[in-house]
């Protein structure tokens, strides 16, 4: 007898177009939200470094601020105690320490040098400044004094004038003068100077 040969099964598919739609939604899904997940993640690594370093220079700044002012600022070891004033013309002590804003007691770490010598600078009487700082507590200052004429005014008081203004009308007389004689002091130096290194000839004729 012939045996029956039986039709070969076809592949079938277990799912329908529909349900694998519907898988493939899911796992988009899914890879969606792990990446989501992913990013949320990095972003919170980052953020937490930043804070961190953000954190440590605000740490390290307040604590040398702190520092500063506990071992420096505060510290009465730092006590300016004594002011030497050198100079070679006729300013006073009291009027140098009073332009200059300087007083003892205060700490030393709290005077500004630079500001102290562009106030002594802008005298119109000074040539030179120099202001030293030695720790623990004491500052010098040295002025070179301008070389200037004595000036004697002699003026007739006017009946619509105060004392005061006559007064400042002669300040100004005075310094409008000191300041000419300052200018013929420094043209007389740099032609001394420049006769002297050989750019202008000299006056001087041999016998």
């Amino acid at each position: 007898m012939r045996r029956q040969q039986r039709p070969r099964a076809r592949n079938k598919r277990l799912s329908s177009f529909r349900q694998r739609r519907q898988q493939h939604l899911l796992d988009v899904k899914v890879r969606s939200r792990k990446a989501v997940a992913h990013r949320n993640r990095r972003a919170l690594v980052v953020f937490s470094k930043f804070a961190l370093v953000i954190a440590l220079i605000a740490g390290v700044y307040v604590g040398a601020r702190f520092a500063a002012k506990r071992f420096f600022l505060d510290n009465p070891d730092y006590k300016l105690g004594t002011i030497e004033v050198q100079t070679d013309g006729t300013l006073q002590r009291d009027q140098i320490l009073s332009v200059a804003d300087l007083r003892e007691g205060e700490n030393i770490f709290r005077v500004h040098l630079a500001r102290v010598h562009d106030r002594l600078q802008d005298l119109p009487q000074v040539d030179a400044v120099e202001v030293i700082r030695k720790l623990p507590g004491e500052i010098d200052i040295r002025i070179v004094e301008r070389i200037r004429p004595f000036v004697i005014v002699d003026h007739i008081r006017a009946p619509h004038l105060t004392a005061q203004q006559e007064d400042d009308k002669v300040l100004q007389l005075v310094a409008a003068i000191n300041r000419c004689a300052v200018a013929v002091h420094d043209v007389a130096i740099g032609v001394a100077e420049d006769m002297h290194s050989g750019i202008l000839p000299s006056t001087r004729q041999g016998g």
